[in-house]
């Protein structure tokens, strides 16, 4: 809905280009070439009321694309507007990790912020105005099998990356993605090991896609499919079970 939509709204400016390539236009340099693709994006956003994006690069950009853009809709939408990114789990955890984006997301990570309300530091009183971070966490994907460890996610936070702006990104069904799936049962006990490691700190757990979740998993006795609630009820149960028990 959302693609015809766009599509739509691209048609009104004489232009039709899929939302995939809506990054590969932003590149203009060119801030009339910029505003030509962007005023669209932002129609959609307000005409929907949508309350953030997600932005999964998975083409060679520059490092000031997704920082102009994020920066962009930061300013015009407000702090309040949710922004996310999807990156590959291996872009996070050392710098020079396979990446499909093209740019480092540590040094993205540095220069993605937005200015705050002055305040007074403690140590010298003076007003000093704070940052924000314009990504409020990333939704990593670990395809590949690295959600079946704690391994890959204990890397990136030891990279620097708190776990409260890390959600573990996980294909939901075995269909189309055998060697990247990780079967419930697996999933779970990473999840609970994360659990125990970082506590209320967890940034939690998306799942692509919602529609065949459990697909093909024998652990939850789904072979066909139909009811991808049951894959998020398991591991939300996990989740607030745990924070119900620990007292959080």
């Amino acid at each position: 809905m959302l693609r015809r939509e766009l599509t739509h709204v691209y048609q009104e400016t004489t232009q039709r280009y899929s939302f995939f390539s809506l990054l590969s236009r932003l590149k203009a340099i060119n801030i009339d070439q910029f505003e030509t693709y962007y005023r669209p994006l932002l129609t959609l956003i307000k005409n929907h009321r949508l309350d953030g994006l997600d932005v999964d690069i998975e083409e060679e950009v520059p490092l000031s694309t997704p920082l102009r853009l994020l920066k962009r809709l930061s300013t015009d939408l407000g702090p309040s507007f949710i922004l996310t990114m999807a990156p590959l789990s291996t872009a996070l955890s050392e710098e020079g990790g396979t990446n499909l984006s093209g740019f480092s997301y540590f040094a993205f990570d540095r220069l993605a912020t937005a200015q705050g309300a002055k305040s007074k530091t403690p140590t010298t009183g003076n007003d000093e105005t704070n940052s924000t971070k314009l990504v409020n966490w990333y939704n990593a994907q670990f395809y590949g099998g690295y959600a079946r460890s704690t391994y890959m996610y204990d890397s990136i936070v030891s990279a620097g990356f708190d776990a409260s702006r890390l959600v573990l990104g996980v294909t939901t069904s075995s269909a189309g993605y055998p060697n990247g799936f990780t079967p419930l049962k697996k999933l779970l006990g990473t999840v609970r090991d994360l659990k125990e490691k970082h506590g209320e700190n967890f940034g939690g757990v998306s799942g692509w896609e919602y529609w065949d979740a459990g697909t093909g998993d024998k652990d939850m006795g789904m072979q066909m499919g139909g009811e991808p609630w049951r894959w998020v009820q398991r591991v939300s149960t996990l989740i607030t079970t745990w924070v119900q028990t620990h007292g959080m």
